[in-house]
């Protein structure tokens, strides 16, 4: 019984860890709503995507500006009003002073910034440091281009007055802006999705003022005993005209990158310093997914610095991986099929025990999966020849075990010593292999070299853990 209950746990074991590694594990978000993987996804090496390439040229464009009498910055001369009294200037977008060294590097740190707030992982930016121009390498997907305008974008942010245009607030009153969304009270079937702005101290006490200069304006009750009817409608008509002028509502006016994200009042006084502003309400996952990457945008933008400099993406073009179609899958096949020959051949050949050996092979390519998932090992098809190369040579030591404990009727333990001492020159090239491509700095050698050092460790434990226990308790008297 207690040889089953080992052989039970081995195999129960096997199928846990297989079905954690190759298809995740998966929890709801705090708010109950989407479900997110709890396993980092894998890294594929530029040979499984197309890349695409993209150059971020400084802008050498001017633009109109416009100044009225007392030098302030106007969006267009008013009707009827004379052009003599506005002064017109033409400037340029990146004025000379702006173009140093000093910005082109911090462009380029910014953009890294952006980057890591979008998770993006495999990308590579050059920089010229002569002109400050960019070349962004990044993985072609089907949001790529939404990406990029982000990407390119400087980053201005304002709170503004709607009817007049002052600026009441900018990016120094920002401490974080982050996305959140919940189900609605009113309607349990949709799901509105904020961008909430956190202001910092200072940015606190202007907004709790701004609240109260902007907050809703309450309509008056209105008068209804009058003795004369003539006098009642005369008298309405007077209030109404001073009301109308008296409540009009202020409202305020939210920029990003200047294009208008908001425009609101206030129902209360904001004391809190967070600002959660609506951006849509989804009744399905599509919308909301839709929202949360247009909301991630935005946190993308303005958790980073603002742009020193204007940015123009002058061309992008898709390179394509080498394996990028099909690649994957095809190497993934040649893997399997390598496994499931070694595998039918031990079955048939050593029956039970071949199926002992099939079932330790599954809990050490699972648990290579989840190493090379938690480490972010690159996936480049140099990880499946070192996948291939572990599991033929893994294979000829083993099946020299199952041989020894069948036809020489060793136990377990003789096999294993015999089997390992009689290829001990091969494990110590391997490891050495391993080792020495692992301190490659190209990528390529690199993911031959910690696939095969990761692969011999998860070889080495399900031999140990499983191989030997259920043998063991396969062949004990």
């Amino acid at each position: 019984m207690e040889k089953k209950l080992k052989i039970i746990l081995c195999v129960v074991l096997t199928i846990l860890i297989a079905l954690v590694a190759f298809l995740g594990v998966y929890s709801k978000d705090e708010a109950g709503i989407l479900y997110k993987s709890k396993l980092p996804d894998y890294v594929l090496s530029s040979d499984f995507k197309n890349k695409r390439v993209s150059s971020f040229i400084i802008d050498d464009s001017t633009e109109e500006k416009i100044y009225d009498a007392d030098g302030k910055e106007v969006d267009s001369i008013p009707e009827g009003e004379s052009e003599d009294n506005y002064k017109k200037e033409e400037t340029k977008i990146n004025p000379d002073w702006t173009r140093t060294l000093e910005n082109y590097e911090k462009a380029k740190e910014i953009l890294e910034g952006r980057l890591k707030i979008l998770a993006i992982d495999n990308y590579l930016i050059r920089l010229d440091k002569a002109t400050g121009n960019l070349a962004v390498e990044l993985t072609d997907e089907l949001d790529t281009d939404t990406t990029l305008q982000y990407l390119s974008a400087k980053g201005d942010f304002e709170i503004t007055d709607t009817d007049t245009g002052d600026v009441l607030m900018d990016r120094s009153d920002l401490d974080n802006v982050s996305v959140i969304y919940g189900r609605d009270p009113d309607n349990l079937s949709a799901i509105n999705v904020y961008v909430d702005f956190k202001f910092n101290k200072t940015g606190k006490e202007k907004l709790a003022q701004i609240s109260r200069d902007y907050i809703k304006v309450e309509e008056s009750e209105e008068e209804t005993e009058t003795t004369d009817e003539t006098d009642e409608a005369e008298n309405s008509e007077d209030t109404e005209d001073t009301e109308s002028e008296e409540s009009k509502q202020k409202t305020i006016t939210i920029t990003i990158e200047g294009q208008t994200f908001n425009s609101t009042y206030f129902g209360e006084e904001m004391t809190t310093g967070e600002l959660p502003v609506s951006i849509g309400s989804a009744s399905n996952t599509d919308d909301l997914q839709t929202y949360l990457k247009r909301g991630q945008m935005y946190e993308m933008l303005l958790n980073n610095d603002e742009m020193p400099l204007t940015y123009t993406i002058t061309n992008s073009e898709v390179v394509r991986g080498n394996l990028a179609e099909n690649g994957l899958k095809i190497a993934t096949i040649i893997v399997g099929v390598i496994f499931a020959i070694i595998a039918i051949y031990s079955i048939i050949k050593y029956k039970a025990d071949g199926l002992i050996m099939t079932i330790s092979y599954i809990f050490a390519s699972a648990l290579l999966a989840l190493l090379v998932r938690y480490t972010r090992t690159v996936v480049s098809i140099n990880s499946f020849m070192a996948g291939a190369l572990l599991l033929i040579v893994n294979s000829y030591i083993i099946i020299e075990v199952l041989r020894l404990i069948n036809n020489e009727e060793m136990s377990v333990w003789s096999s294993f010593k015999n089997a390992c001492l009689k290829n001990i020159l091969l494990i110590v090239i391997a490891i050495i292999i391993a080792v020495v491509f692992t301190f490659m700095s190209n990528v390529k050698a690199y993911s031959f070299g910690i696939t095969l050092f990761y692969g011999v460790i998860s070889i080495a434990i399900s031999n140990f853990l499983i191989l030997r226990t259920m043998l063991l308790a396969h062949h004990e008297k």
